[in-house]
């Protein structure tokens, strides 16, 4: 049996940091800042020099802000 390759397309790896860094925090609306935080955690997993200077921190209402520790936009 053919094992099924998976594939994740994304734009470049800058725009997701951007992407990241600017819904991942604490001013973007809760609904997309999960579904950053939910893809920043599969980015590091895959990709972890790219995405691994990013922090998860949860807040006292039970959602969580994703913040680099540099930066970027």
């Amino acid at each position: 049996m053919q094992q099924k390759q998976k594939y994740l397309l994304l734009p470049t790896s800058g725009h997701c940091v951007i992407f990241f860094e600017m819904r991942g925090a604490v001013y973007a609306d809760w609904e997309i800042r999960y579904l950053a935080i939910e893809m920043l955690k599969i980015m590091r997993e895959e990709a972890p020099l790219l995405f691994g200077d990013f922090t998860i921190t949860d807040l006292p209402d039970g959602t969580q802000i994703a913040e680099p520790q540099y930066s970027k936009v």
